[in-house]
């Protein structure tokens, strides 16, 4: 419960020369006589003489001030400081990723801009601690002119759990990733140092910094991805900084950036993207200890790639970057090229944009190539209208039902092509695609 709130008082300058007094002449208990004295004293002082009893009024009165608590007794002026501080730090991340988009884009080196994308699984949280016990991190380093370049992946052993939170930490597993048993057994083994040391020999080897890199991480996973990397940097006396930044902006902001126009108008677009997972069931994209289990979904190392293979299938094509499969997309991907796809003028084929009707038509008739379970392209039922297709892929458990992303997209499609229904996707005004390097 919010604790009680005190009577503010009615002190003045006065009053409290009156306590001063009282204090001063121990002997005098009756307190009409000294207020009598005090108010003879008080009228033959000066108004220097009167300012620290002014100042003390005005101290008392603001100790006093009536306040606003939480049903948990948190003061609310302190609640809506935190959420400030915590939306001038978002809005910093997404000025930060503008600028550094803008900067690459200017030097004309932003297909080869390197991102670093980071995911990572845990056991348990300790609060008390304001700590994660995590047992697998993964990494990849992503380009858009050569895909994806390199994946660090480890398995994290993170030693002994806290007393009391072994079995909660076992029933997320078993959900999840399936990776306690490697901590269930005594001796604890605990390498979160080596891992650590590792993460920034990678870190460095693709940023070429020493000391200060960022990180890509989901949305869903941000607050505890950060936290995870602040407990290590602290942990192991690390002198650099690692930032963890939205991924969903920086798909967002990089759609938009490749474009050279605003093709995606929020954020919505990137997110309903990602959470489409196209690429979930891919074969071959997980480390050995998942491919053989039926949860290869929720390892790291399969997230983060299947993450930039979205980044790739949806930002490639407006710089004339053809796919290549094992880079940009999965091994078994049939890449669907045409003819005007090199062309600077031709649509972009991206499930969301808003010249998904050109893209659809052109796919339409490569629709046979995909598996028996999973609609035809460009189907309101699909999961995504992606512009590769697979031949060998796992079944996944809501095969053939509407994606409700996918539909709430479809329907704004719809709506946002009332009155353009003649419009030649064709003759679009599209910047160009691709660029050439200025000679030195």
């Amino acid at each position: 419960m919010p604790p009680k709130k005190n009577k503010k008082p009615s002190r003045n300058g006065f009053w409290e020369f009156v306590l001063d007094c009282r204090n001063k002449h121990p002997n005098k208990t009756n307190m009409q006589e000294i207020q009598e004295y005090a108010a003879r004293k008080w009228t033959s002082m000066s108004a220097e003489e009167k300012h620290p009893y002014e100042e003390r009024a005005s101290r008392a009165r603001d100790m006093h001030s009536s306040a606003r608590y939480t049903t948990d007794g948190v003061d609310i002026e302190v609640v809506e400081r935190k959420e400030q501080e915590k939306a001038n730090k978002k809005q910093e991340m997404k000025d930060d990723i503008t600028r550094t988009l803008k900067a690459a884009n200017f030097a004309m080196n932003l297909d080869e801009k390197i991102f670093l994308i980071i995911h990572v699984n845990h056991l348990t949280y300790y609060p008390s601690e304001d700590k994660y016990f995590i047992c697998e991190l993964a990494v990849a380093a992503v380009s858009l002119k050569s895909g994806i370049e390199d994946v660090f992946h480890r398995i994290v052993k993170p030693g002994k759990l806290p007393l009391g939170f072994y079995g909660g930490a076992l029933n997320h597993s078993k959900e999840t990733h399936q990776l306690l048993e490697i901590v269930q057994d005594e001796p604890y083994e605990n390498n979160t140092h080596e891992v650590f040391t590792e993460l920034t020999y990678f870190l460095k080897k693709w940023t070429g910094k020493e000391n200060q890199f960022i990180v890509y991480a989901d949305e869903k996973t941000h607050e505890m991805t950060t936290r995870v990397i602040g407990n290590f940097c602290q942990e192991f006396n690390y002198s650099g900084e690692i930032k963890v930044y939205n991924s969903q902006f920086l798909f967002f902001a990089l759609r938009n950036a490749v474009a050279g126009r605003t093709i995606w108008p929020t954020e919505t677009y990137s997110i309903t993207e990602l959470e489409k997972d196209i690429y979930s069931y891919t074969p071959d994209i997980s480390c050995d200890f998942h491919e053989m289990s039926d949860i290869s979904v929720y390892c790291s190392k399969s997230i983060v790639t299947r993450y930039c293979y979205t980044l790739c299938d949806h930002c490639c094509a407006d710089l004339n970057i053809q796919l290549v499969p094992g880079f940009h997309v999965p091994k078994n991907s049939r890449i669907l090229t045409y003819p005007s796809r090199t062309n600077s003028k031709a649509p972009s084929v991206c499930s969301t944009d808003d010249y998904r009707q050109a893209a659809r038509s052109r796919i339409g008739s490569f629709s046979s190539s995909y598996d028996g379970n999973f609609p035809a392209l460009g189907s309101s039922k699909s999961s995504a209208s992606s512009v590769v297709s697979f031949s060998s892929m796992r079944t996944p458990k809501n095969a053939g039902q509407p994606n409700k992303a996918a539909t709430r997209i479809e329907q704004s499609f719809k709506a946002m092509s009332v009155g353009e229904a003649k419009r030649d996707y064709r003759k679009l005004n599209f910047p160009e695609h691709g660029y050439k390097k200025q000679e030195k």
